[in-house]
């Protein structure tokens, strides 16, 4: 069987199986105590009996490992989301006081430092009670806010909120994402209500890779480079992306070249690959081999360290260490089995890397090259050097991405199709850019600016830009707007297994299985596609700064909205695209609030809004008639009304009135039997029949 050459596959999946069940599961922290203990006890058990090699005693050591790696990844998983801290914030909610201590460099936003922190202390009147836990803080930016750094204590008085689970239909579930890295509280912090109490004492790994890669950050303001080439180059080099402009950003994403600006797997890879090479002499001394590999190790986590240890460059750092200790001991260990070392190494110190979006990336991206790339690279075998080395990138290219696309459709819900071309130029070009940029920046940082080496850079940076430029204004090739399940993600990996095997080990079992597995991902395809042609919803969204709703049937739509939200394509994509794609929108109509419109199914006017069987009418407060409706969309300024009128089924209130019209609103929709539809609950949805 072929899982005997990866003894440590098994290992991984049973231990992702108990990581899994702990995070969509709730299971109590002493049924998996428990289970690790009696698993234990038996792998001890059958370890003193001599003879395993007997197949009944074999299979139960196999279910015996399987089931402790299972149970460690719950018991890891419950340690890491501190729920066992028994003095955390969470439970000391009548606390007004927090001592505060920053664990990484705070971040300078639009308006706000975004930072996060671990409570040390809660005050309560005159009692001090020692606390524990990790809370996101937005500081209001003010020069003081500003001069923050890792290590820093804050004393903040306030209240920390709870996290808002997501507001509308598909929206980004960012209060998950944040308490699967064991934050479950975030706090506005306005200048007059916290001040700082202390900087960072004694010496921190931490501490010190953050003021590196500060200070590194201000040799590069120091280049001669326009204020995109600076911003680019942060990412480059040190994987500092928040100076980007979203144009920019957004080019390489329609290019299919984000991962350059994302210091992760490929640029830790070209730093490898290129001290590897410069080494080469140590290979034949005596004990070259260790000393080549020491010094990989070095450099390894040398870079790692400036770029402000990063979890993408520690991930990616820690995959090339097991890489660099197996080539330098030559063991006939498969890159498989290393690849799942560094995985698991990584999975046991931090449980959740496995649901963070760059750990899925890298190692399905390595998984690809490994196992795809060398069966691409033999089909063709160019002469010459530049066209084996164009050829070697393309296969590359080729075999990333088809290893990472499915997870690219779920996560960003498009697909690059020139990503063969941009990286053709991208891949040379970023690594000539690491080799310059790394030489010029530690010369730099030494105090030797080399003029001709940054001109170099620079010339190499632009042409970069421009290619990805080019290449993102070719639209035609960006296919988007896509949605996929996770069922669907799953299908897609299983069917892509299947045919890749057959394509180059064959059997017929095999293609049997992938084409079966395509038909069930077609078959669901088709079923999603027939439900939702059947549906007509109207969708009111849950907004603080804009109002939207919108009506959709048979795959067209029309989104009503103001102005500003229309203009914000940020906010459209975060809060309503998402939406619309995964109902299979294809013709959306966008329209202003004050403009009219009547299509087959929508008809607006004035302040009437009308979907096949159900009325809205916008109400205000100067309404002088209020006719007949099924719901009213209350303005966040209007009060309630003081006379007899037509009432409605429900009334929706929007998300930023004030306190004292929403108990007022619902004081008049229990007197008149009305339904109260709040948006500051989530969005309101109506199927239309």
């Amino acid at each position: 069987m072929w899982l005997k050459g990866y003894p440590l596959f098994r290992v991984f999946l049973a231990f992702i199986a108990g990581i899994l069940w702990a995070n969509f599961f709730r299971v109590p922290f002493p049924f998996s105590l428990s289970f690790l203990s009696v698993c234990a006890l038996a792998l001890l058990v059958l370890l003193l009996w001599r003879d395993l090699r007997k197949p009944t005693k074999n299979k139960v050591f196999s279910i015996s490992v399987s089931g402790f790696f299972i149970a460690l990844g719950l018991v890891l998983s419950y340690w890491q989301s501190e729920q066992h801290i028994e003095r955390h914030y969470q439970l000391q909610s009548d606390a007004t006081h927090f001592q505060l201590k920053i664990l990484e460099q705070p971040v300078i936003k639009e308006r706000t430092i975004k930072a996060k922190a671990e409570v040390l202390a809660t005050f309560d009147h005159d009692s001090v009670l020692p606390s524990a836990g990790k809370v996101l803080l937005y500081f209001e930016k003010d020069s003081l806010a500003q001069q923050l750094r890792f290590g820093d204590q804050v004393l903040f008085q306030g209240r920390l909120n709870e996290l808002n689970a997501p507001q509308n239909p598909f929206e980004f579930d960012y209060k998950n994402y944040l308490n699967l890295q064991a934050v479950y509280a975030q706090a506005y912090l306005p200048s007059s209500q916290w001040k700082l109490i202390g900087r960072q004492s004694g010496f921190s790994l931490k501490a010190w890779s953050a003021g590196v890669r500060r200070y590194l950050l201000g040799v590069i303001n120091g280049w001669p480079l326009s204020q995109n080439e600076q911003a680019v180059t942060k990412a480059l080099l040190l994987g500092y992306r928040y100076d980007i402009s979203d144009n920019l950003l957004q080019a390489y994403s329609a290019a299919g070249a984000t991962h350059v600006l994302a210091v992760s797997g490929l640029h830790v890879g070209i730093v490898y690959m290129l001290t590897y090479y410069l080494l080469f002499f140590l290979q034949k001394l005596p004990r070259g081999p260790l000393i080549r590999t020491l010094i990989l190790l070095f450099l390894l986590w040398a870079y790692a360290l400036i770029t402000g240890l990063s979890p993408s460059v520690v991930r990616a750092a820690t995959m090339f260490s097991f890489v660099a200790v197996g080539t330098a001991f030559k063991r006939s260990t498969s890159i498989y089995n290393t690849l799942l070392a560094s995985a698991m190494i990584l999975l046991i110190v931090k449980p959740t890397y496995l649901f963070e979006v760059g750990f899925q990336l890298s190692y399905m991206a390595v998984l690809g090259i490994v196992w795809l790339q060398p069966k691409f690279e033999a089909l063709i075998r160019p002469r010459g050097w530049v066209v084996k080395q164009i050829w070697t990138i393309t296969t590359v290219s080729l075999a990333a991405q088809i290893a990472t696309f499915p997870l690219g459709l779920y996560y960003f819900h498009q697909f690059p199709a020139l990503f063969l071309v941009s990286n053709l130029v991208v891949i040379p070009l970023v690594t000539l850019l690491m080799y310059t940029g790394l030489v010029t920046l530690v010369l730099s940082a030494c105090g030797w600016l080399v003029v001709s080496l940054v001109a170099v850079y620079n010339a190499l940076l632009k042409l970069m830009n421009q290619s990805v430029e080019w290449v993102e204004g070719w639209t035609f090739f960006l296919i988007d707007q896509i949605h996929i399940s996770r069922v669907e993600l799953v299908l897609v990996y299983v069917f892509l297994g299947y045919m890749f095997t057959w394509l180059f080990k064959g059997k017929a079992r095999r293609l049997n299985l992938a084409l079966s597995v395509a038909l069930v991902l077609i078959s669901w395809q088709l079923m999603e596609n027939y439900q939702l042609q059947k549906r007509t919803d109207l969708t009111v969204y849950a907004l603080r700064e804009h109002s939207a709703l919108s009506f959709i049937k048979a795959g067209k739509a029309v989104l009503v909205a103001d102005s500003a939200l229309l203009a914000d394509e940020d906010a459209m994509t975060f809060h309503i695209r998402h939406h619309l794609w995964a109902s299979n929108v294809l013709d959306v109509h966008y329209l202003n609030w004050g403009a009219d419109l009547e299509t087959g199914f929508f008809r607006k006017k004035g302040n009437w809004l009308y979907g096949k069987d159900k009325t809205l009418w916008c109400y205000r407060s100067n309404n002088k008639v209020v006719p007949p409706a099924d719901y009213w969309l209350v303005d966040k300024n209007s009060s309630a009304p003081a006379s007899e009128v037509n009432k409605p089924k429900g009334i929706i209130i929007h998300q930023k009135m004030e306190a004292d019209l929403s108990a007022e609103w619902k004081a008049w929709a229990q007197d008149n039997d009305v339904k109260m539809i709040n948006l500051e609950n989530g969005y309101f949805q109506a199927s239309l029949h």
